[in-house]
């Protein structure tokens, strides 16, 4: 087996199975929550990261997609979501 062939086999098991797994780690948060967590949890710091723009409080109709996903992107990789979890 080359050293490609590996390479593109854990590439795709990344992309099939991995990030999907993570990506909804975000939304099984708000499972861990109790009635004495309060608002300095991983979940609300999620929610917030995605209903706040520039300051401002996402309107009824939401930012759109495109925010959502950036933000839910710097979320992990700026956020320190990652760091978070170690």
């Amino acid at each position: 087996m080359s050293l490609a062939h590996v390479c593109n086999t854990i590439t795709r098991k990344i992309h099939t199975q991995i990030i999907p797994a993570i990506v909804r780690n975000n939304l099984w948060e708000w499972q861990e929550l109790q009635p004495t967590s309060g608002p300095d949890t991983l979940f609300y710091a999620f929610c917030d990261a995605l209903e706040v723009k520039d300051g401002i409080n996402a309107p009824a109709e939401g930012w759109g997609l495109t925010h959502a996903l950036q933000a839910w992107g710097n979320f992990w990789t700026k956020g320190g979501f990652l760091e978070l979890r170690e």
